[in-house]
């Protein structure tokens, strides 16, 4: 049975596609067993479905239900796995867990629950739960809530410890469930006591659970589990942390050792997830789930700056920062816009109580916090960074006085986006488009905190490019037209690690196991083939049963074993799928400090208890210091006086400092958003060929903009016509020039940058010649010597559909790209080992893995389950191949039109101006020195 209410929702008319909307009490998806509900009962409803003395207490402490609320109480209370949607601020958090704190506190028959499988639980000896104990509370562990987050973790069990806390004072002779938390930072003793009488409640990371799940008396702990609750859900189900998230949550739910769990219920809560079902699959897998959602009660304003002609003269205080990775001329451009950023922040800062501004790299975001608080003195000490590379004491500092009200400005990259309780925020700045909807939606999410409050946003560009995809992003947020939510293709480096860690647990039947593996959404589609070689490496065997690796399995007859308990260990210190980069910690010198110069030994010794963490640099940066280089961290100028083995030691002056840059800043623009955007172009030549007024009106009715923004645009298309043309959506074209010995060729596609990756790559493996590209969203560029050929040939023979896939992995096959991912899954998959027994880590770590180690694998076995894995990823995330496959066998039916120009045109000349270039990361000192080696060897080898 399906019902539906339809109705067509439109944003900008030209722009938007048909979206649907359910408007009925109940609404079905056969298909995966979906139950939508979007109607809220009465507040009076949903507060008489929970216990009476939970009712007076929570309209005593936070009045009336919110809407999320009134429609998922009914829905908790009457069983199944539920997923929670709703903006923030409007009371997620308490719409899940009131219904499960009633049955905990008033209602601890419900909550012991009953388990159908005989032999509960295992090894106790007893078939029925624990009693609960006097006053109405349940022991052992019955809520295990999981977040993206240790900081998320510890915020929302400080939360709920103070509604536990006020709760106690109104249910007089009611016992509270406890509270514990388990993450890394939990230290051993309180390990231990969980353990032994385990809290009824229980916050923790992806990580902390899988490890929990290697113990042998994992049934013990989880075998009276009731309730499962996942915060956060869009934050995991592209990632591989969702899939090790997804693989732990079915071992949860059928212990494949052989022994027994209740499977809990699962609850996730999630701001911003499209489409729903898919985020419900990836909570439940295939199994059955009632969706409750709600839309923001007042859409976000979003406002849309263009400082392009705002920057005036350059702050001398701004322009003493320094950076010599960027070119004299890009560097000034930047430095214009900042100063153009800070003038505009300084116009707002006076209007408003609490300002968010969000970047899109942390080199960005201490440039800007420097700059506030050099020329913004009445700010006083009310300007704060957070970001990730901060030490996590700064961070928690920040967080606290953010919530106080203390600050004024903070300037955040990304660590600010997931829902962590800051307080209110008035107003949040973007500055650079975010490269998403969700990612603007998640952002300006962080202002107007509560149900009723006003999301203000503010994005910020530097150039018409830049302002072309702000208006089409803020275009979509505003039609509701958001990207579809990403899934991770069961990485197989993940699926070692829990085969491993399942085995941990009891002996595992094989058939058992991959039946329960392909129970997570993640893991739907795995093939036998691919799990057999997981195992058949764990067990360091080839596909024939030669033995050519260490084994960590042994199979005896049709059972899987772990080897030994060296085994188990050496599991528990290397789980998880973050990898931190290399980098070097960063500690201030504060008082009862030593002179500059004077000897490390002698003064580290006496200065020890005087030196507080800051954060840290990546190693590459931290290698190129000498003593008396001054850099910038948490927005302040650090000058390096020595490095200790724990630690770069520094001290705060004043000066001129460098910006340090770290890796992993930055991402494409979304694929949705490309095409968008290129949609944009067309209609933008189409309305052009009517007239101005045709294109002002695009512009200013289907766009929502206005004045110097308007303008700014116009003057962009007019250009671009007048130098080349504006493609469309029939047409490659491709703008041919002439630069010396070189021709430079733009290509202008629909594409986003990982599939223009892709089409690069190709084109560049079939020249057979030595060539060149870059490539950005929007387009690609080939440089080769010599001008023989004609453009339109040339590039339907180089972007032929035909083997399109062959070309591309051999063009992948020995790249950086895929030898630096190798070095990532072969850490994830447990061949280097992050933290090993008894020893140091290997010198190098995964740049060892990425030059030694994949060169001896690809002679021994090309087709080794982990250099598949690397190379699946950078097909998937770096070089997007079925995008351009897509597009290469569309490209017969478009038309090839050349342009020969003197230089590139307006849209090309915008990809050189992108803050991030090529995906190949830059090598280290040491890895440029070694490739350097190798390269001059072989070519004394050849010339012998």
């Amino acid at each position: 049975m399906k019902v539906s209410k339809r109705r067509p929702q439109y944003g900008c008319p030209r722009l938007a596609k048909k979206r649907f909307v359910f408007h009925s009490r109940y609404v079905y998806d056969e298909s995966m067993s979906i139950v939508f509900r979007d109607a809220p009962v009465s507040a009076a409803s949903a507060l008489a479905s929970v216990p009476k003395e939970l009712a007076l207490w929570f309209r005593a402490r936070y009045g009336e239900p919110t809407e999320i609320q009134r429609i998922a109480w009914p829905v908790l209370l009457a069983g199944g796995h539920v997923l929670i949607s709703a903006p923030t601020g409007t009371g997620k958090t308490l719409s899940a867990m009131l219904p499960i704190l009633g049955a905990l506190i008033f209602d601890a028959g419900k909550a012991r629950g009953v388990c159908q499988r005989p032999g509960f639980p295992m090894n106790r000896g007893v078939d029925t739960l624990p009693s609960p104990l006097p006053g109405g509370r349940c022991n052992g562990l019955r809520v295990l809530i999981v977040a993206p987050l240790k900081a998320l973790v510890n915020d929302a069990a400080r939360n709920l410890q103070r509604d536990l806390d006020d709760l106690a004072e109104s249910c007089l002779g009611r016992s509270m469930p406890r509270i514990g938390i388990r993450t890394g930072d939990t230290p051993y003793p309180e390990r231990k006591r969980q353990r032994d009488d385990p809290p009824e409640i229980l916050f923790t990371t992806p990580e902390s659970l899988a490890v929990l799940l290697t113990r042998s008396d994992s049934s013990l702990l989880f075998g009276s589990l009731m309730w499962l609750v996942v915060d956060e859900v869009h934050a995991f189900a592209g990632t591989k942390r969702g899939a090790d998230l997804a693989l732990s949550l079915e071992r949860l739910a059928a212990n494949p050792s052989g022994g027994s769990f209740c499977s809990p219920r699962r609850v996730g809560l999630s701001a911003t997830a499209t489409p729903l079902v898919q985020a419900a699959r990836f909570l439940t897998g295939n199994r059955p789930c009632t969706i409750v959602r709600v839309g923001s009660a007042t859409p976000p304003e979003l406002r849309l700056e263009a400082l392009k002609n705002r920057a005036g003269n350059v702050s001398e205080r701004i322009g003493a920062l320094t950076d010599p990775a960027r070119p004299p001329s890009v560097f000034d451009s930047e430095k214009r816009f900042l100063s153009a950023v800070l003038a505009r922040l300084g116009e707002e800062i006076p209007r408003y109580r609490t300002i968010l501004v969000f970047t899109n790299s942390r080199s960005l975001c201490e440039r800007l916090a420097w700059g506030l608080r050099r020329t913004v003195p009445s700010l006083d000490g009310r300007v704060a960074v957070h970001h990730s590379a901060l030490s996590a004491n700064r961070r928690r500092e920040t967080e606290a006085r953010l919530k106080r009200g203390e600050l004024a400005v903070v300037v955040s990259s990304t660590s600010l986006e997931l829902g962590i309780d800051i307080g209110g925020i008035d107003l949040v700045v973007l500055v650079h488009p975010p490269g998403d909807v969700i990612r603007l939606l998640q952002r300006v999410g962080r202002a107007g905190h509560d149900p009723s409050g006003i999301r203000r946003g503010l994005v910020l560009t530097e150039t018409a490019a830049e302002l072309l995809e702000a208006a089409v992003t803020i275009a979509s947020a505003r039609s509701g037209q958001c990207e579809s939510l990403p899934v991770v293709k069961a990485p197989l480096d993940v699926l070692c690690q829990h085969i491993l860690g399942a085995c941990c647990q009891g002996p595992c039947e094989a058939d058992a196991l991959y039946e329960m593996v392909r129970g997570a959404a993640p893991y739907a589609d795995l093939t036998r083939d691919d799990f057999n070689d997981c195992l058949n490496y764990l067990r360091g065997v080839d596909r024939e049963g030669r033995a050519w690796l260490p084994s960590r399995l042994r199979a005896e007859g049709d059972l899987w074993r772990v080897r030994d308990m060296r085994t188990v260990r050496l599991l528990r210190r290397n789980l998880g799928t973050i990898l931190a980069d290399q980098t070097v910690p960063v500690a201030l010198r504060t008082s009862g400090a030593t002179e500059r110069g004077e000897d490390l030994a002698v003064s580290t010794r006496v200065e020890h208890r005087t030196l507080s963490p800051v954060g840290e640099l990546d190693e590459a940066f931290a290698e190129r210091l000498t003593p008396g280089d001054r850099f910038l961290l948490d927005g302040r100028c650090l000058e390096f006086v020595a490095l200790s083995p724990e630690a770069a030691i520094v001290i705060e002056v004043s000066g001129r400092p460098r910006v340090p840059r770290w890796g992993g800043d930055g991402w494409p623009l979304s694929a949705e958003l490309a095409n968008r955007l290129y949609l944009l172009r067309t209609l933008a030549a189409e309305a052009l060929h009517e007239g101005q007024s045709a294109l002002r009106n695009l512009l200013i009715c289907d766009y929502g903009l206005s004045g110097a923004a308007v303008e700014l645009l116009m003057a962009h298309f007019q250009q671009q016509e007048a130098v080349s043309e504006i493609p469309d959506a029939t047409t490659l074209l491709v703008e041919v020039v002439n630069v010396g010995v070189d021709t430079e060729y733009y290509l202008h596609t629909p594409l986003n940058r990982t599939g223009n990756d892709a089409l690069a790559r190709v084109a560049q493996w079939r020249l057979g010649r030595s060539a060149t590209t870059q490539v950005a969203d929007l387009g690609f560029m080939i440089k080769v010597r010599g001008d023989e050929f004609d453009p339109a040939t040339m590039i339907r023979r180089l972007l032929n559909a035909d083997g399109f896939a062959v070309d591309h992995a051999a063009s992948l096959a020995t790249s950086d790209a895929v030898r630096r991912r190798f070095g990532r899954v072969a850490t994830t998959g447990l061949m280097v080992l992050r933290n090993p027994i008894g020893r140091t880590p290997r010198v190098g770590g995964e740049g060892w893995a990425s030059r030694e180690l994949f060169d001896r694998l690809r002679r021994r076995d090309a087709n080794f389950i982990l250099l598949r894995q690397a190379a699946r990823e950078v097909a998937d995330e770096v070089s997007d191949r079925d995008a351009a496959l897509t597009f290469a066998q569309r490209l017969p039916s478009l038309t090839v039109r050349t342009r020969r120009l003197d230089r590139p045109s307006p849209f090309a000349s915008a990809w050189t101006q992108q803050e991030s270039g090529p995906s190949e990361e830059p090598l280290s000192p040491a890895e440029a020195l070694k490739r350097l080696h190798a390269e001059l060897t072989n070519a004394v080898r050849t010339q012998r």
